[in-house]
């Protein structure tokens, strides 16, 4: 399976990735990913949540997505991503607060070009 690169621009393997500061909400990672695209135009980000409660599961850690899409208006907005599940790939902005609770720590990487 091919991928379109009007969606994928690259794919990156063998680099770390320096991670942001802790952030303590989706809200909090939204406002941070789309403060980076106006500086820099990053567009692809991957979140780590850590230290949220599942139902059942009890403390978790998982990886998702974030890439920003701008739409015709040319207003730039935060579409997450989560290629793990098996359902639901494309979270809406409300699914994804309502997944993590409130006692999620959230972490930001991104590649930065000019670090090489």
């Amino acid at each position: 399976m091919g991928l379109d690169s009007a969606i994928v621009d690259k794919i990156i393997f063998g680099h770390e990735l320096n991670q942001s500061y802790c952030l303590n909400s989706i809200d909090e990672v939204e406002k941070e990913i789309l403060n980076r695209y106006d500086i820099k135009r990053e567009s692809s980000f991957i979140i780590s949540a850590e230290n949220y409660i599942a139902p059942i599961i009890g403390e978790c850690r998982h990886d998702f997505n974030a890439v920003v899409i701008c739409e015709y208006d040319k207003k730039p907005y935060v579409q997450f991503i989560d290629s793990w599940k098996t359902s639901n790939i494309l979270p809406s902005l409300q699914e994804i607060k309502k997944h993590f609770s409130s006692s999620g720590e959230f972490y930001v990487r991104a590649y930065d070009e000019k670090h090489d």
